[in-house]
C-alpha cells in the first residue's frame, strides 16, 4: 500500500494543496456554471485533456465524465486522454500537453491567412 501511496505521489504536502483547492472548488463551481449558463464560449478549438492513469477506477470514471461532456458540447471541442498520467497532466505528460497546443496554434495561423 505504502507503494502504491508514493507512486501517486500522496504526501503531506499534496494533501494540503488538495484541501486548499477544495476550500475554493465549490465557488468556482457555481461561478463557472452561472457564466456558462449566460456566456457562450465562443466558436474556437478547445482540448480537454483527462488524466488516463485512474480511469478504471470508478469515482475518477465518474469525474472524467464532465470534462468529456464539456468537450463534446463545443463546436470544436477535443476530449483526449493522457496515456498513464496522474492528476498533472502537464507534469507526467507534457508531450500531450504540447501537441495540442501547437494544433490550435497551427488551426489559429491557418485561419489569420
Amino acid at each position: 500500500m505504502r507503494a502504491e501511496i508514493r507512486a501517486e505521489e500522496f504526501d503531506t504536502a499534496a494533501f494540503r494543496a488538495h484541501n486548499a483547492e477544495k476550500r475554493h472548488l465549490t465557488d468556482s463551481l457555481t461561478s463557472l456554471r452561472r457564466t456558462s449558463a449566460t456566456t457562450p464560449l465562443p466558436d474556437i478549438p478547445v482540448t480537454v485533456i483527462s488524466a488516463d492513469k485512474n480511469r478504471a477506477n470508478s469515482m475518477h470514471t465518474t469525474l472524467t465524465e464532465s470534462p468529456r461532456r464539456l468537450a463534446n458540447s463545443l463546436p470544436q471541442g477535443k476530449h483526449v486522454w493522457a496515456e498513464d498520467s496522474g492528476h498533472m497532466v502537464p507534469r507526467h505528460a507534457p508531450d500531450i500537453v504540447v501537441t495540442e497546443l501547437l494544433r490550435m496554434v497551427n488551426f489559429l495561423r491557418a485561419r489569420q491567412r
